[in-house]
């Protein structure tokens, strides 16, 4: 399956191209096509989430395999949805890319990662250009203090999951984790320790890498593996200068071992992403 030659990075304009400078975060989403609608990528452990790949890095990688094999510079991403129904290994992983659609300015494509025979995830999403404006509303940020005035808390050492290792984090909304307070709420500033612009890759990622919001509720660490995870991004951004993101999730029901949490991530005053995310609680004894 792999052909053994150096993984190529497909850039989100479509093509590809082999870069001799990667972040780290572009060396772990890296894919090298393997025939038509094949590509191969491999697994990088240095970016797990808690006991799995993080899902959002999993998400990133396959929308560069979509976004290659769409190949439409005029056409961004503005829909992807994952769904996890097995999580991903250390190995390589096959993605198995097809084009639903293809119009002039909407497109509909799907894709599947397999790992030893076996489907790991499977992601539709959407690209499109901009329509004529009918009519305009925005959301308001959400109140936050600058990055320079929130304390850091240093995820890259200790117990944390290795990811953290990769991003920073600035705490500001939601009580402390896993001392039950009366909120499922968590988010702060956020951004990549090795400088790199904020791109549609880049948001697959802050929308999975923050702690649960259901940690404010709960006094033991459990399991949150995801089900679903849905990212809308809400503007053609092609690239922003590289800096912090203001993130903010909070979950409304958990329910017969399901909860749910939605996500918005800015830039200043515009919103950039909203996610959804609908998961699992899980004892770490059943893991």
């Amino acid at each position: 399956m792999h052909t053994g030659k150096p993984l190529r990075v497909s850039s989100l304009s479509g093509g590809d191209t082999v870069s001799t400078a990667l972040s780290s975060f572009d060396k772990a989403t890296a894919v090298e096509r393997n025939g038509p609608g094949r590509f191969v990528a491999r697994v990088d452990p240095a970016w797990d989430g808690p006991g799995a790949p993080l899902g959002g890095v999993v998400m990133a990688t396959i929308l560069r395999a979509m976004t290659a094999e769409l190949a439409a510079a005029d056409l961004a991403p503005r829909s992807v949805t994952a769904h996890f129904p097995r999580p991903l290994v250390h190995d390589l992983v096959e993605i198995q890319v097809e084009t639903l659609r293809r119009g002039r300015r909407l497109a509909t494509v799907q894709a599947h990662a397999v790992q030893q025979g076996r489907l790991r995830c499977a992601v539709l999403a959407a690209f499109g250009q901009p329509f004529p404006t009918v009519a305009t509303w925005e959301a308001e940020p959400p109140a936050a203090p600058p990055p320079a005035e929130a304390a850091e808390v240093d995820l890259s050492t200790g117990p944390a999951p290795p990811h953290g290792q990769h991003l920073r984090f600035r705490p500001v909304f939601g009580p402390p984790p896993l001392l039950g307070g009366d909120q499922a709420l968590a988010g702060g500033w956020l951004e990549l320790r090795q400088s790199r612009p904020v791109d549609a890759l880049a948001l697959c990622l802050f929308a999975d890498a923050w702690w649960p919001a259901a940690w404010g509720r709960l006094r033991e660490l459990v399991m949150t593996p995801t089900v679903e995870l849905t990212v809308h991004f809400r503007q053609g951004l092609g690239e922003l200068p590289p800096g912090p993101v203001l993130a903010r999730f909070a979950s409304r029901v958990s329910r017969e071992g399901y909860w749910d949490e939605d996500g918005e991530l800015w830039s200043g005053d515009r919103l950039l992403a909203q996610s959804r995310q609908f998961a699992l609680l899980r004892p770490l004894a059943e893991g």
